[in-house]
């Protein structure tokens, strides 16, 4: 498998930490399960924290 592209999402950081927090909104015991998260994605805000779109194909 080649990768013919690679790139951060822009601003993934806070898509990921909405969804976290709109998960811990509408699930049983969501805010202590997503708490860990919420806290690590507010802490971090995209220093390290992110999510990368590839593209790649079979030879």
């Amino acid at each position: 498998m080649k990768a013919t592209s690679a790139r951060l999402q822009q601003n993934a950081w806070q898509d990921w930490l909405l969804w976290a927090r709109a998960t811990a909104e509408h699930h049983p015991d969501g805010q202590s399960a997503n708490q860990p998260v919420i806290d690590m994605l507010a802490t971090d805000r995209g220093e390290f924290l992110s999510f990368a779109l590839v593209s790649a194909h079979k030879d």
